[in-house]
């Protein structure tokens, strides 16, 4: 794919992963509150997991209900932003909503905002299957 723009960068190339565990966990407890951050660095051969979210209006409001799609491989690294878009394959997933941070320097959370919570065995998802971020439609330069 070639690179995509945003708010902050001229130019940023996706970030690309692979799945290496599928998870099929739900939780109306989680109380997350996104770190105050809006990018994040992610190399190659580390490891993260991707969480969904329905966030409300006020940001700084913890949210209980999430649901967990898996832990991705970090295959080619670079920088990801909120409002980023998360592709499983070809399927939009939906946007990065922010990051926790809570099992760092093991791994971050990956908040993705949906409109629907399910798992990644919902989802259909299975190891070593790609997943794609790439930067957000809002996000996209405009040709000169």
């Amino acid at each position: 794919m070639p690179p995509t723009t945003s708010t902050l960068f001229s130019a940023r190339s996706d970030v690309t992963a692979h799945w290496v565990a599928v998870m099929r966990h739900r939780r109306n407890d989680r109380a997350l509150v996104p770190a105050p951050l809006r990018t994040r660095c992610l190399r190659a051969g580390e490891i993260h997991e991707f969480i969904l979210c329905r966030p409300g209006t006020d940001p700084a409001e913890p949210m209980n209900e999430v649901s967990y799609l898996g832990f991705a491989e970090i295959s080619r690294g670079g920088v990801l932003e909120v409002g980023d878009e998360l592709y499983a394959g070809n399927r939009l997933v939906g946007t990065v909503h922010g990051f926790d941070e809570i099992h760092l320097p093991n791994h971050y959370n990956i908040l993705v905002a949906v409109p629907e919570l399910i798992t990644g065995a919902d989802a259909g998802l299975r190891p070593g299957e790609p997943l794609t971020m790439t930067a957000g439609a809002d996000k996209k330069g405009h040709a000169l």
